[in-house]
Order: structure tokens, then C-alpha cells, then sequence
């Protein structure tokens, strides 16, 4: 009976030296997964903000190339975007948003110049320019989505 008492009292012993390094890993590992939810949540909230920055640069590269002309007021509204994007991106989303908004203005002025023009002399040149402005947008269409695309993957959870 003895040796039953005394198995039982080591067995409890090791069980009880065993409790706290299990209740330690547990804590851990829950720590770890609030971690993993609070990371993915953050993502989840630039993700949101990143879009809608990605969301108003496509469409108005479409409205570009679908209309032909850039629109003044929405390229307002892109360099708003752009001032955003400062803090949400790396410099060279916030560059490409520039670089978008100076082509919608020079296409702006080039258009102002042909209304003024009065000679198909003068016409002419002008209007090269106008199409290799609208090229432009039409190729950044397409680059914008390669350039967003890192920025908006969310990855493993």
C-alpha cells in the first residue's frame, strides 16, 4: 500500500509541475493567435483604405481613355487620392498618381491650345501630342493594375 501511496505522490507531483508549462503554452499560443487576428485586421483596414485610393486612379484612367480627354475635376479628386496615398503607399504609387494628374493637366492645356489654334498647321502638332498624351493613359491602365497588385493582396490569414 505504501508503494501505491507513494507512485500516486510522485505521479501528482510530476502532474503538478507539468500544469504550469501547459497553461503557459496555451496562453502562448492564444497570444500568438490574437496576434495573427489583430495583424490580419489591420490589413483587412488598409486594404479598404488602398482601394479605394486603387478604386478612383482606375477610373479615371478609364474615363480617359473611354472619353478621350481628361476631366479637370476628376483629376482634382485624383490628386486627392494622391495626398492619401503618401501614407497608405511607398513613393512610387504616390509618384504615379502625380504623374497621372500632370498628364491629365498637359492634355487640359493641349486641348485649351487647339481650341485657340486657328490654322490646321498649328492644329496638327497638337493634336499628335493629344494622342500621345491619351497613349499614355492607356498604357498606365494597364500598369496601374501591375503596380497596385502588391499592395492589395492580402495573403495567408
Amino acid at each position: 500500500m505504501e508503494q501505491i501511496s507513494e507512485y500516486f505522490s510522485k505521479y501528482i507531483s510530476i502532474m503538478t509541475a507539468l500544469v504550469t508549462p501547459i497553461i503557459g503554452a496555451i496562453v502562448a499560443y492564444i497570444a500568438y493567435q490574437q496576434y495573427r487576428i489583430r495583424r490580419y485586421e489591420v490589413r483587412m483596414s488598409m486594404y479598404d483604405k488602398r482601394y479605394a485610393v486603387f478604386e478612383t486612379v482606375m477610373e479615371y484612367l478609364a474615363s480617359v481613355v473611354e472619353h478621350g480627354k481628361a476631366d479637370a475635376d476628376k483629376a482634382r479628386l485624383l490628386l486627392r487620392s494622391a495626398a492619401e496615398a503618401q501614407f497608405l503607399f511607398d513613393e512610387e504609387i504616390e509618384k504615379f498618381i502625380k504623374d497621372v494628374y500632370h498628364h491629365a493637366l498637359e492634355d487640359n492645356t493641349l486641348q485649351w491650345r487647339f481650341d485657340k489654334a486657328q490654322t490646321p498647321e498649328l492644329r496638327d502638332p497638337i493634336i499628335e501630342k493629344q494622342n500621345q498624351v491619351l497613349d499614355w493613359f492607356e498604357c498606365e491602365l494597364h500598369h496601374a493594375k501591375l503596380l497596385f497588385d502588391p499592395y492589395l493582396k492580402l495573403g495567408r490569414f
